[in-house]
């Protein structure tokens, strides 16, 4: 893939952020990290946001290999008490291989149905399926989930711009209840427990506790 995946991951974040008034986070430890330190194989810009009304995103893109393999991760977390799952979107590039992952986990109180998102899983649901390996949270995942590979670059990063926008659309027309944050806590719980995708690359650049302490107040915090 030779588009610039870091540019696009800063797209798809203004592409939701333009619906809300938001602060970026500042710089830190955290931003630009290298690993491994002296001979790094893979670099990692990380970005935050925090934002009125909704609650928290974090952008991370990854470049290993020299630009072999290009990861993109956007982290959507609702601790503001939105009636809308919590949003994992994920892409991956490494040679021909390529795939986009559409994560929507309902954490809410009441499961409201959001029309926006189901708009969207009928548009993309053709797309071929990415074959995963066994995990705890593909069950936990909404049936709005789009977990999808192949070969057309272009139709799969539309996919990623158009699940954010369905997404930021359900977000604007949800109601809020502070009880959504119970169930919130407890996925983050289980994140850290159980363990996902990212956790044994965080814990191989930051160490097994720092890389917990990243999770809980970079990635996904919840209040």
């Amino acid at each position: 893939m030779k588009q610039d995946l870091d540019a696009f991951t800063d797209t798809l974040a203004q592409s939701f952020l333009k619906n809300f008034d938001y602060h970026q986070l500042p710089e830190d430890q955290f931003t630009h990290k290298k690993y491994p330190k002296l001979l790094p194989m893979m670099k990692f810009h990380v970005k935050g946001y925090e934002i009125e009304t909704y609650g928290h995103l974090f952008t991370m893109y990854t470049n290993g290999m020299k630009g072999m393999m290009q990861l993109f991760t956007l982290v959507f977390t609702p601790n503001k008490g939105k009636n809308v799952p919590f949003f994992l979107l994920d892409g991956m590039v490494m040679k021909k291989k390529q795939c986009v992952f559409v994560e929507f986990y309902d954490c809410t109180k009441n499961h409201l149905q959001c029309p926006s998102l189901q708009e969207n899983h009928q548009k993309f649901a053709s797309f071929p399926e990415y074959s995963e390996k066994p995990a705890w949270y593909i069950s936990e995942r909404t049936k709005d989930s789009l977990i999808k590979g192949g070969d057309d670059q272009k139709a799969l990063l539309l996919m990623a711009q158009e699940s954010v926008s369905a997404y930021a659309h359900a977000c604007k027309d949800a109601g809020t209840d502070q009880a959504n944050l119970i169930g919130l806590r407890v996925f983050q719980e289980r994140m850290l427990k159980d363990g996902n995708p990212s956790s044994a690359t965080l814990e191989k650049v930051l160490g097994k506790e720092e890389a917990a302490a990243f999770f809980r107040h970079h990635i996904m915090p919840c209040g």
